[in-house]
């Protein structure tokens, strides 16, 4: 089940994004440096570089949710000087001759750098899987929204793929905080033993180095930043997977579960960012207003975990970090001699429903719902600045 969910959701993620990462840098390779003048006869650059540009705007020349600022702020690709350009138009100078000496720029994006490294993420993943992703194939760049079009298609395929939107991503990300009995009693055990889950003692597990299971930490990871950069929000509506994900586990964690964590939080270092395994390499996501990442370093001792002078049963103790960890927001790694090290997600002010829940997560109990679709979340403008006429 799980390495089933893995294939179809790695095959279903890299297309879209290597053939958007791809084309870009195509695209960058043929244009960079070149004068304004000089891609104008190419209908589609042009209005890449210009759709949304306001001649008499005095701030960013480029308005928010402009196609021009799409590809600028997202995929790199832009004008040296727009500002010059916009000045130029408005003082009447046609835009045949607005552009002499602004030229066309390639420069580096947080969403680049995210999707690069989720792309290898997703192809280390492929490899470690045993599937060959083949080539992933072209896009018509005559159509001035090939981009947005990508991308919108990557962002719906990678949500499909992270806690808390599957029953398969949530029992994944709850790997990280294993205790063998946990996972024994959602009967997935042997499957995440076999993607990268190993016994170190006490009934405690954790995340081999170089695995199946470490790699999809690092990418659902990655997925969540991405969709939390500004970069992404202004021209989708995408989800928040960090906020969606705290606001469920906490609404179900009930007040003992609660109480349990914030014993915890008196120990802790508190941080506004989660902890991603250092062979990820990337910025890791941020928890939402009102929640703090904690990390304390505990002892298993005798049924009990013993932190700061205070000691609470194992099992109260794990109940709820595991439900956190279902959801993507905790994890909790052996440190040897009985000691564990502890993250986990969370907020002095919770929105607990009055009742202790049953447990979540078994067979057919419906989870979180993914979005049907990640829909540009306003039509980026392509008001016309010159020809081509087509592009009102």
């Amino acid at each position: 089940m799980l390495r089933e969910f893995l294939v179809r959701g790695v095959v279903e993620a890299y297309r879209p994004i290597a053939v958007l990462l791809e084309t870009r840098e195509l695209l960058a390779s043929r244009l960079e440096g070149r004068e304004l003048g000089e891609v104008l006869s190419d209908e589609s650059v042009t209005v890449m570089l210009l759709a949304g540009l306001r001649p008499s705007y005095r701030g960013d020349a480029y308005p928010g949710g402009s196609l021009a600022r799409f590809y600028r702020d997202v995929l790199g690709l832009g004008l040296s000087m727009p500002r010059r350009v916009a000045a130029r138009l408005s003082d009447g100078v046609p835009l045949s001759l607005a552009g002499r000496g602004v030229r066309v720029r390639a420069s580096s994006t947080r969403p680049l750098v995210l999707l690069g490294a989720i792309r290898g993420l997703l192809s280390r993943l492929a490899g470690q899987l045993g599937i060959a992703l083949g080539e992933p194939g072209e896009v018509d760049t005559d159509d001035p929204l090939w981009g947005l079009k990508l991308l919108g298609e990557a962002l719906k395929a990678l949500a499909g793929l992270v806690p808390p939107y599957s029953r398969e991503a949530m029992l994944l990300a709850g790997s990280r905080a294993a205790l063998g009995e946990y996972l024994e009693s959602y009967g997935v055990l042997g499957e995440l033993v076999e993607l990268g889950l190993e016994l170190v003692g006490d009934g405690f597990y954790r995340v081999r180095k170089g695995s199946p299971l470490e790699t999809y930490t690092c990418l659902y990871h990655a997925v969540w930043r991405l969709m939390q950069l500004r970069e992404i929000q202004a021209f989708y509506a995408v989800p928040d997977p960090a906020a969606e994900a705290v606001e469920r586990a906490y609404r179900i964690l009930g007040r003992n579960g609660y109480r349990v964590l914030e014993a915890l939080s008196m120990g802790a270092r508190i941080q506004q960012c989660m902890e991603t395994p250092g062979t990820c390499s990337i910025d890791p996501p941020c928890m939402p207003q009102g929640y703090r990442y904690l990390v304390l370093e505990a002892e298993a001792r005798d049924g009990k975990l013993v932190f700061g002078g205070s000691e609470h049963p194992l099992d109260n103790v794990f109940n709820a970090l595991q439900l956190l960890a279902l959801h993507g927001l905790a994890s909790v790694e052996p440190a040897g001699d009985n000691k564990v090290v502890i993250g986990y997600a969370f907020t002095p002010y919770p929105p607990l429903e009055p009742e202790q829940p049953k447990e979540t997560l078994r067979e057919g109990e419906p989870t979180v719902q993914p979005p049907t679709s990640i829909s540009i979340g306003s039509q980026p403008s392509a008001t016309r600045v010159g020809p081509p006429e087509s592009h009102q």
